[in-house]
């Protein structure tokens, strides 16, 4: 029998606190990541991560496209907020990924240098450091 690994799916927030550990969804100060511009180029700085551009003008989604890259088989989706306070502001870098928790906190460690952003597990709905990963995984 082949060895799956079952997709994670998550998704990197600017939150204030930080949480230490597992933290339920509660109150906190959510933050932007910028501007499509601005989180591009942060994301640049991210080695081995590409983005996945349409080819042709036509396969451009006419309002508010997604903003798809690639790192590692893990697919990161962004797009900018069309509605006030945070109108062309990027609230969210959502993750779906295929590979092993160990490889893909690699990943989580670059996003956090970067953002200063935790992720957000969909399925337990907790917010997790990048330590409290670490030690999930060992």
């Amino acid at each position: 029998m082949k060895n799956t690994i079952k997709p994670y799916k998550a998704s990197f927030w600017k939150i204030d606190p930080i949480p230490t550990n597992h933290s339920l969804i509660s109150p906190y100060e959510i933050d932007t990541f910028g501007n499509s511009e601005e989180v591009i180029s942060k994301l640049h700085d991210i080695p081995h991560l590409f983005f996945n551009l349409p080819s042709l003008l036509w396969e451009i989604p006419p309002e508010n496209p997604a903003i798809v890259m690639f790192w590692n088989d893990v697919r990161l989706e962004f797009r900018e907020e069309i509605n006030r306070p945070w109108d062309k502001e990027v609230l969210t870098i959502n993750a779906l990924s295929p590979i092993s928790k160990d490889l893909f906190y690699i990943l989580y460690v670059q996003i956090h240098e970067q953002f200063n952003a935790v992720l957000l597990d969909e399925l337990t709905h907790s917010f997790i450091s990048p330590k409290q990963f670490k030690l999930d995984i060992s």
